[in-house]
Parts: structure tokens; sequence; C-alpha cells
């Protein structure tokens, strides 16, 4: 949706990128590729995102929005959306995704490229997956600003124990173990 194809190459897209601060409490270090993966929800109405392509094919994104809820979550042309609202694109019509679009709260998992991930082999990098629920759009704000920590004392909450384990894992793994149908 819309004519921008997004600057930069989609090749590096989000090289030199870190992942917001409210993720690095709660994620899990990982050597799967040079991606961060971590997954925000968002509550206000307007998200601020075009897409390149979309359901049932890969959710890559287009542009954008300046000063949208995207923005402000890091969100940058070429990210690729790997769930949304627990789903992945790839299973789901348009007509779903649509819904999902205009329902609330949605929940992106998101994949970007690390600022580590220049210095390291091919598909050894460091990532991150983490899970950042709020429960309305200042908190949302707070844990993209990194003042969310795993206390959760501004109404966002890790929904899942925190785990850190800095190491290679295999391929079968990519999906943190809880992708699958769903």
């Amino acid at each position: 949706a819309g004519g921008s194809e997004g600057t930069g190459h989609a090749g590096v897209a989000g090289a030199g990128r870190r992942p917001p601060a409210a993720f690095a409490p709660t994620g899990t270090a990982r050597t799967e590729g040079p991606t961060i993966v971590a997954s925000p929800a968002v509550l206000p109405n307007r998200v601020g995102l075009s897409w390149r392509s979309t359901p049932p094919g890969p959710l890559v994104v287009a542009a954008v929005e300046p000063g949208s809820w995207a923005a402000g979550a890091g969100f940058q042309a070429a990210d690729e959306v790997l769930e949304l609202n627990g789903r992945r694109p790839a299973a789901m019509s348009a007509e779903e995704f649509s819904l999902m679009m205009t329902n609330r709260p949605v929940r992106f998992q998101l994949k970007m490229r690390t600022h580590e991930a220049e210095a390291l082999p091919a598909g050894m990098t460091d990532m991150l997956r983490a899970e950042v629920v709020c429960d309305g759009e200042e908190a949302l704000l707070a844990a993209y600003a990194g003042l969310c920590g795993p206390s959760a004392g501004s109404g966002c909450r890790a929904p899942h124990p925190p785990t850190a384990s800095p190491a290679a894992t295999s391929p079968e793994s990519e999906d943190g173990g809880e992708g699958g149908a769903r």
C-alpha cells in the first residue's frame, strides 16, 4: 500500500541498528543470522506502516510514516514482520491480514539487522527475541524509551520469564520453540 519502495537496499536494510532499549531486559541472545527478532504490541489507532508485500506472502515494510508509532518503535523500510498476533503472514489470507491490522492490540514480531552483524561471519550474529506487551499508549511509548525494566512497573510486562543464554542454536530452533501452527 503506497508507492514508495523504501530507501536503501533491501539486502542491507537496518544495517547498523541496535534493538530498542526495552527489549534488552527480557531478550534472549541467539546466533541464528544477522537479525534482531522482537515483538512489540501496538495500541494507538495509527500504526504508520505501508507494505511492500502482504499476506499470503511475506509481510515486508515499504515505508514508515515519520512521527508514527511504527517510527518510534524502530521499524524501517525493508523490515520483515515474522508474526502478526501470533500468526505467520504466509499462513493468513489477505482478508485476515486486513482484519488484524484494524483490531487492537496488534502484536508484531519484527526481523531487522543488528549493528554487530557486519563484523560476524555469515549466519552468526547476536539475536534478540523478546516481547513487550503494554496496557496503554503511554506505557507503550515508555517501553520504547527504555523506561520499562524487568519489574514492569509502568504498565508493561514480559509475558514470559526472561531468559539469557548467548549460544549457537541449530536451524530447527529458529522459531524459538514457540512458533509452529497457531
